[in-house]
């Protein structure tokens, strides 16, 4: 405890948010990776942050062989005990952010089908429709087209017999 409440707090705190942090992310990453979805691998992340017992056992190990001063060993097990006291609130966290990506992926999911059920209406019903309306363009512009041929041929035909009469 003294060393929480000493000068070495922020680096007794950043590494502690910096064991949280990386295990989390390692974690994540491995369950996005077996396909699980984001709200449920998050979760796992957050729970399975913290440095575990066997740390007590490889810290003590490593000050006996003289790796590890005592200062550095009490440091690091605070470090680690740290990490395990806060893992039910990190639960309780992960719940939380849990509960709002599930509701976050069902909603992208809704969209997805809702986006997949107006391609389907489109082909399946506006296609014939725009189908019926292309004919009908191309009746009414073949219908005009015949109308303009025959009142040209009238026109045609009227001066014609116009110049006709008027030789005569």
């Amino acid at each position: 405890l003294k060393l929480i409440f000493s000068k070495q707090a922020p680096l007794v705190l950043a590494t502690v948010a910096g064991i949280l942090g990386a295990k989390a992310a390692i974690c994540t990453a491995v369950c996005r990776g077996f396909g699980l979805p984001m709200s449920v691998a998050q979760r796992v992340g957050l729970v399975l942050s913290q440095g575990g017992e066997f740390a007590f056992v490889a810290f003590k190990t490593a000050r006996s062989s003289g790796i590890l001063t005592e200062q550095q060993t009490k440091f690091l097990l605070t470090c680690v005990s740290l990490t395990m006291a806060v893992t039910p609130f990190l639960e309780e966290m992960g719940a939380q952010m849990a509960k709002k990506l599930a509701i976050k992926e069902q909603r992208e999911q809704q969209e997805q089908q809702m986006d997949e059920a107006k391609r389907k209406i489109q082909e399946q019903v506006l296609a014939p429709v725009r189908q019926a309306i292309q004919e009908q363009v191309h009746d009414i512009a073949a219908a005009a087209s015949s109308t303009a041929s025959t009142a040209i041929s009238a026109a045609t035909s009227a001066t014609a017999a116009a110049k006709t009469k008027k030789n005569l």
